[in-house]
């Protein structure tokens, strides 16, 4: 919750309030998505 806040505030200094917050939304479900990629990865080559 805080690195959102830190995020939307240093992002709302270049762009308006709605693109950092959609700017922000993305970031955050990227750094929730390619860890959960990974590890299906892994998973998967080590079963082989």
């Amino acid at each position: 919750m805080v690195s959102l806040l830190i995020m939307l505030n240093f992002l709302s200094n270049s762009y308006e309030l709605n693109d950092s917050m959609l700017k922000v939304i993305f970031i955050d479900l990227a750094s929730l998505t390619f860890p959960h990629i990974l590890l299906e990865y892994l998973i998967e080559k080590n079963e082989q």
